[in-house]
């Protein structure tokens, strides 16, 4: 069971680290990691922080540096972060039935 807290908390100054580096409150991260671990995992890696539109989803296929205009026919944002989250509940049902 110790080995579960360790983890944890690992897993909050992971997430505050990342979260500081995005340009987010590192603080309110840790406090919801604490709380909520690996939803707010998810939620760092299929969002980003936009100065200008605040936050938005990633573009988890091509990334930032390709540019959108040139890609006919591809997922949206939001679209490729729910197939995301879906991957990887049937990935933890799998593996914990």
């Amino acid at each position: 069971m110790e080995g579960m807290y360790l983890g944890w908390g690992t897993l909050a100054l992971i997430n505050a680290a990342l979260a500081n580096i995005d340009g987010r409150s590192p603080l309110l991260y840790l406090l919801g990691s604490m709380l909520f671990g690996p939803l707010v995992t998810l939620v760092l890696a299929v969002t980003r922080y936009d100065s200008e539109k605040g936050t938005v989803f990633s573009d988890l296929i091509y990334g930032q540096k390709y540019n959108k205009a040139g890609r006919p026919g591809s997922l949206p944002g939001w679209l490729a972060a729910f197939a995301f989250a879906g991957l990887i509940l049937l990935a933890a049902y799998v593996i914990w039935g």
